[in-house]
């Protein structure tokens, strides 16, 4: 059966079970009995039922994350079938599906603001800097598709919303959890809740620590070895809150973290096809990949493997420091609040690296030098706005949004020494001309939104939103060498729905909702516009013990950018401007002189600049349109007291309509030059978008009496195949096999629940998930099996 015709047999089937008198699901049972719990979630900037709320997400209670160790965001969404994680230089990047930034970092500097969001206690967060506020977690929202009109980044994908837990003004508490586990790990958590005026002020202070050898080993490839450090995280968070009356209420947040681990190399991994497959190298003198033996372990480190690199050890250092605000006022006709937010995040990454053969004039040229990085970064928001009261006929949300960001990065080679026989070499004085001085990206958005429901029957409801933004954004150096800033953008966005509630605990809505995103480099290309389609309905049947919520979707994407380096020809051949086209086939007039030249090269070699105005750019003016459709459904069983089951089938189908890439890359300093003929890869499948993934968690209680309650827990996960990255034509190690996961935990809770042991063992099967790379000559990979115990207690 064709895809579409699959598709459309599931929405019509949705569709009619949805629309069947509901007691259809009836069962007469013991209104005391057991139901599900009530999840109150504030996606819509306003406490609300998740089952009433009209949009596509999933909520997670952070209830057990600390007493089964899940404080990565790899182990709290892992069972979510629509998310995929992803770590690159500048931190966590998320994709929910299939959109998500697929470009890497380029020295250190991100090349376009994340496509999903992430907003912390309602202060919105850019890539890594989020991922450090995973503990002590009240709950996780992730909300699927636009949502402009509600929050402050334009994030096209979706969003997602962390809120960490508040001080308690009326008792004192304590908890902590102690975990021990594989690859050395020693992690701790920890709360104290301390009431300092009863009922009026009061203050949480939480922290967390992990320390971890890395998963990968060392490049077995390597000339000179390559030292791999793990993970050494210390986080705090000192919450106080302060609510003199009923009206008002203030909180104020700070927030210390500090991490060390293995730098920009600690994810990358030796390129491979599959697991039980073999390596592959690439050769930058030949431009040609060569199988490089048989896999042996896939979490091996790349380093050396690739010719004209060998990566001796590498350090990296994070310290990110923030203060957030929060406060509320509650007038007679509708509620204020303001939510003012800064943090600066200092890197430092150390490598020691050696220059080999393979590169042009230096091909018999050996050394070794060392190189730092230090990235600084600011980030400065705040959100104003005003919400009707909870019992408002007509309820709105009114509101103005800032946000500014500063991402500087200032970068030495040095220490340079000589293998033996070549101590007379100039490299030193070469990488002495490349030192850069300062570099630079400044982001600035302000908006202002509206968001109202409108009823019109009991039943029937209108949703209207609009928001209305202008972005800034500037450059000096590093990726913006050629180009010029960004102009400023001003944009409307828009949001139309509609919900009808079919019984007290049915529901279906519809909404249509578009969102934009520009680049951080101007190069002739319009911001992205994604236009949003979804039909959606949530509902509880069997008394509350069953959860059934679908949404169907569909994406119309234009304008994305497409950073595709390294596809035919290597850097030693010269790109010619007759050879060059745009996204439409149509001949490109690069230099600007009224001809189509043949024979005439736009680019040679670094040492061997083209035309002027031409050698400097990195990447052509390239972007492409896509359209996505899928449905998502997702369930959540109570078979009994004792018994719960989770699960999740997606169906997922996104492809270029537009896309052909035709790209150079110029590494900054010209290290090298990967042109290329160009690809068109309409009606291809875009990257991390398996067609099907099927998920599902197993627990069930067994009670002890006066021994507690042990349960036992499993989950697991299917996905089809996919590709991490666009050169996945080109290339077989940017191919993901389908595969599955498994999970299992066995948690023991003393009577009253103050204690608790929990073990645990993810990805049993030590399965070798690509999640990203393969732009050049490396993989990153999630995580291989894992085990450990977490013992936990709280009062």
């Amino acid at each position: 059966m064709k895809p579409n015709c699959l598709f459309y047999l599931l929405l019509a089937s949705l569709v009619l079970i949805l629309c069947s008198p509901p007691a259809l699901f009836a069962q007469k049972s013991d209104p005391e009995a057991f139901t599900l719990e009530e999840v109150t979630v504030t996606a819509t900037k306003r406490p609300e039922n998740l089952q009433k709320v009209p949009i596509a997400m999933d909520a997670i209670s952070g209830a057990k994350l600390a007493e089964t160790g899940q404080t990565d965001v790899d182990d709290i969404l892992r069972n979510l079938p629509m998310v995929k994680i992803n770590y690159q230089n500048d931190g966590m990047h998320v994709t929910l599906r299939g959109l998500g930034t697929d470009r890497p970092t380029r020295d250190n500097f991100p090349q376009e603001s994340p496509m999903v969001g992430i907003n912390v206690d309602g202060a919105y967060n850019t890539f890594g800097s989020a991922g450090e506020n995973l503990f002590d977690v009240e709950r996780m929202e992730v909300l699927y598709g636009p949502q402009s009109t509600l929050y402050a980044s334009n994030s096209p994908g979706g969003i997602i919303n962390i809120i960490t837990n508040q001080p308690k003004l009326d008792k004192f508490g304590a908890s902590a959890s102690l975990e021990l586990g594989s690859y050395s790990l020693v992690g701790s958590q920890g709360m104290l809740n301390v009431p300092i005026v009863n009922g009026k002020l009061g203050m949480r202070l939480a922290f967390q620590t992990k320390k971890q050898d890395p998963f990968n080993t060392v490049g077995q490839f390597s000339d000179q070895g390559t030292e791999l450090f793990g993970t050494d995280a210390k986080n705090v968070r000192l919450k106080t809150l302060y609510e003199p009356t009923d009206k008002f209420s203030g909180t104020l947040t700070l927030n210390w973290a500090q991490e060390s681990n293995s730098g920009r190399q600690s994810q990358y991994v030796q390129a491979f096809d599959k697991q039980d497959g073999d390596w592959w190298q690439f050769d930058h003198g030949t431009g040609l990949w060569t199988d490089a033996g048989h896999v042996t372990n896939p979490w091996t480190a790349q380093g050396g493997g690739v010719q004209g690199w060998s990566n001796g050890p590498n350090r990296g250092e994070q310290t990110l420091k923030g203060i957030k605000g929060d406060f509320k006022y509650s007038f007679n006709k509708a509620d204020l609040q303001v939510v003012p937010s800064y943090s600066k995040t200092v890197s430092h990454d150390h490598s020691t690296e050696q220059l080999a053969g393979g590169w042009g004039p230096f091909a018999e040229l050996y050394g070794l030098y060392q190189a730092h990085t230090a990235v600084n970064q600011k980030q400065t928001g705040v959100e104003a706005r005003l919400t009707s009261k909870d019992d408002s006929k007509i309820k709105w949300v009114v509101g103005v949004n800032y946000y500014n960001m500063r991402r500087e990065k200032q970068f030495t080679y040095d220490n340079y020494v000589a293998q033996p026989g070549h101590e007379d070499t100039s490299i030193a004085d070469v990488y002495a001309d490349i030192i850069h001085p300062l570099v630079w990206v400044h982001e600035e958005a302000k908006a202002a939104f509206a968001n109202m429901t409108v009823p019109f029957t009991d039943k029937f409801r209108g949703n209207l939103g609009f928001r209305y933004s202008a972005d800034t954004v500037e450059n000096f150096g590093g990726p913006t060498e050629g180009y010029e800033n960004v102009p400023p953008y001003k944009s409307p966005d828009y949001k139309v729905g509609v919900e009808y509630d079919l019984s007290p605990t049915s529901m279906v809505y519809a909404n249509y909702a578009t969102s934009y995103r520009v680049n951080y480099i101007s190069i002739d290309i319009p911001p992205e516009k994604n236009k949003s389609y979804t039909l959606g309905s949530k509902n509880r049947f069997l008394d509350n013990r069953l959860q059934l919520n679908a949404a169907a979707y569909y994406y119309d994407y234009k304008n994305v950018f497409i950073d595709a380096a390294g596809l035919g020809t290597n850097g030693n051949y010269p790109l010619y401007e007759n050879e060059i086209q745009d996204i439409y086939g149509n001949p490109v007039d690069l230099n600007k002189n009224g001809v189509i030249d043949v024979g005439v090269p736009i680019m040679t070699l670094w040492w061997d600049p083209g035309p002027p105005g031409i050698q400097d750019y990195w990447d052509l003016s390239q972007h492409g349109d896509f359209r996505t459709y899928g449905l998502d459904v997702t369930g959540e069983w109570l078979i009994s007291e004792r018994d719960r089951l989770n699960f999740g089938v997606t169906y997922l189908n996104s492809k270029w309509t537009h896309c052909r890439v035709v790209a150079f890359l110029k590494k900054l300093g010209g290290a090298a030059l990967w042109p290329g003929d160009g690809a068109n890869y309409d009606g291809q499948t875009r990257p991390n978008s398996p067609e099907w993934t099927i998920s599902g968690t197993y627990e069930h209680d067994f009670e002890l009496g006066n021994f507690g309650t042990l349960s036992p827990k499993i989950d697991a996960k299917y996905q089809s195949s996919y590709v991490v990255n666009l050169l996945a034509v080109n290339r077989v190690i940017t191919y993901q096999e389908p595969h599955y996961e498994l999970n299992a935990d066995l948690q023991w809770t003393s009577p009253g629940g103050m204690w608790s042991l929990d073990a645990y063992v993810r990805n049993a099967t030590d399965y070798a998930l690509k999640t990203g790379g393969g732009d050049s000559d490396y993989l990153t990979l999630a995580p291989p099996r894992t085990y450990g115990v977490v013992a936990s207690f709280k009062f």
